[in-house]
């Protein structure tokens, strides 16, 4: 589960970046973060970017409406999500994350 937290102006949500990935997707959740891949580089903000474009896309609002609160050069990363409440970001990101065991791999 997601470690989501309430803030006075919306939502904020937990992230695991994967910057350089061969698509751009929500791709799961990782230590009770969501996981995202994006196809830009972690330069100059261009990843941060596009992970916000993500959020915005999946939780039908405006790209404005989400800003990076923590961990510019980190990929455990915190955005904030204005003006959503906490059960419409759950709701919406449950439909697209869909928990899946991790499988044991051959040789080990």
């Amino acid at each position: 589960m997601i470690e989501f937290q309430e803030s006075d102006q919306g939502v904020i949500v937990p992230v695991r970046a994967q910057p350089k990935a061969s698509r751009t997707a929500i791709t799961g959740v990782h230590a009770r973060r969501l996981r995202i891949a994006v196809t830009d580089p972690p330069e100059k903000g261009k990843a941060n970017h596009a992970i916000a474009a993500v959020l915005a896309d999946a939780l039908h609002v405006r790209p404005a409406q989400v800003h990076l609160v923590a961990g510019a050069a980190s990929p455990m990363k915190k955005f904030l999500v204005v003006g959503t409440t906490l059960e419409s970001v759950r709701d919406l990101l449950s439909t697209l994350v869909i928990a899946r065991p991790k499988t044991p791999r051959a040789g080990r």
